[in-house]
């Protein structure tokens, strides 16, 4: 067997109910090769890998609660360790780079919480903190700095909360970053070597940059081409029927996710609407090019390597794999794997094949 490394990606699909475990295989070609699928509960939504890449946890919302599973190191197979009913339905998972504390954000109850995890990595059912967190927050992103950035979709701002050492949020040193009306944040990434975070908005199709250290926004740009003709979005409410299109109807922006590259000079996010794959520069804060790619892309990640993408759709029946250039981070699809139904996030790592 090959001892090239590869790349491990998990995928959770709420209308399957299942997390599927993939493998990209390098040798004696690049491939995408479906370990394993687990069957975790109905509305399953967020993923998130423990720091020492043992554990992964997954939101359930129908119930709610976050199901852990163990991650085998050799194989990349999961399985069930415990469920842990939580009190709100949570759309976006992130454990801390501690590794004490996984922290989710709930859009229908408009909170974020802090969950106590034991030595082992498991969820304790005690040391729960639930925290008011704006209008629908769609994104938790814990820092090393003992803080955690909160998207407030409704509400156009970007909060960053100081957590304590118990876990517990500090509600006294709360500071805001507001965005344009209609920007409607929905998900982080930090870029750490830049000092700043990098948010995308739903509603605009945007892409904002924002200083960590004080919390300026400092530029943003838009990740769609004119020719896709789309109309700022709406936010969306739950238990009802959403508008898709504008009075004169053009298609509504739909944005969804974002990943960064290793050495932070490019950014990948998605579009749902218009079924769209876009590459920016960050450095000179504009868009590259943008490609078509799975039907409603809801969710990307790039391997910690920075070598592989992987692109879910909702409405799609693969998931794709791109392959990075290291030179300038364009992309290339290279294979494609059968998916349960409803994608809606990924989570990967890297281990060697043994």
């Amino acid at each position: 067997m090959s001892q090239s490394p590869r790349s491990l990606f998990f995928v959770a699909s709420a209308v399957a109910g299942t997390v599927a475990g993939y493998a990209a295989v390098e040798e004696p070609k690049v491939r995408l090769e479906q370990v394993q699928i687990v069957d975790v509960g109905s509305d399953v939504a967020a993923l998130a890998v423990h720091p020492n890449r043992t554990l992964l946890y997954a939101s359930v919302r129908s119930v709610p609660a976050v199901a852990t599973m163990s991650i085998d190191p050799r194989t990349g197979r999961l399985d069930r360790v415990c469920d842990l009913p939580v009190p709100s339905q949570l759309v976006s998972l992130a454990c801390d780079p501690g590794g004490r504390r996984l922290f989710g954000a709930s859009y229908r109850d408009h909170v974020v919480v802090s969950l106590l995890l034991d030595d082992n990595g498991v969820p304790a059912a005690r040391q729960t903190d639930v925290f008011a967190a704006g209008s629908h927050p769609h994104c938790v992103l814990p820092l090393p700095d003992g803080s955690v950035w909160v998207s407030a979709l409704g509400d156009d701002v970007v909060l960053r909360i100081p957590v304590d050492e118990h876990g517990r949020f500090c509600r006294a040193d709360i500071r805001t970053s507001r965005l344009p009306a209609g920007f409607g944040p929905r998900h982080l990434v930090v870029a750490a070597r830049r000092d700043e975070v990098l948010a995308i908005g739903e509603r605009s199709g945007e892409i904002a940059r924002i200083a960590a250290h004080d919390g300026t926004v400092i530029g943003r740009w838009s990740t769609l081409p004119p020719e896709a003709g789309l109309a700022p979005g709406v936010v969306r409410e739950l238990d009802r029927e959403n508008p898709a299109t504008a009075q004169d109807g053009r298609p509504l922006i739909w944005a969804a996710d974002l990943a960064l590259s290793a050495d932070e000079e490019v950014v990948y996010s998605c579009e749902r609407r218009a079924s769209l794959l876009s590459i920016s520069s960050v450095r000179h804060g504009r868009l590259r090019r943008a490609i078509p790619t799975q039907t409603q892309p809801r969710a990307i990640a790039l391997d910690p390597a920075g070598r592989y993408l992987l692109v879910t759709g909702e409405r799609a029946s693969t998931v794709t794999m791109y392959a990075v250039d290291p030179h300038d981070g364009d992309i290339e699809a290279v294979a494609q794997a059968p998916v349960p139904a409803g994608a809606l996030w990924v989570e990967s790592l890297r281990r060697p094949t043994g």
